[in-house]
């Protein structure tokens, strides 16, 4: 599928900013040293994957699909 440069963009925004935000939000928890459990990191991986998921879906205009 051809897509425009700008659309291209939006779909890697669409990725790369919450996964981003998670290693940020990671980070912070290791530097105030407040431990993050294999339980809580798996539920803010499911989270990302909807997170992403949807943001890919607009930035595609899949939405309504």
């Amino acid at each position: 599928m051809k897509m425009s440069e700008k659309r291209r963009q939006a779909v890697y925004n669409a990725i790369s900013e919450p996964i981003v935000d998670l290693r940020i939000e990671s980070s912070l928890a290791d530097v105030n040293r407040k431990r993050i459990t294999p339980k809580d990191m798996d539920s803010k991986l499911f989270a990302l994957e909807f997170k992403i998921a949807s943001r890919v879906w607009r930035a595609l205009n899949l939405e309504d699909s």
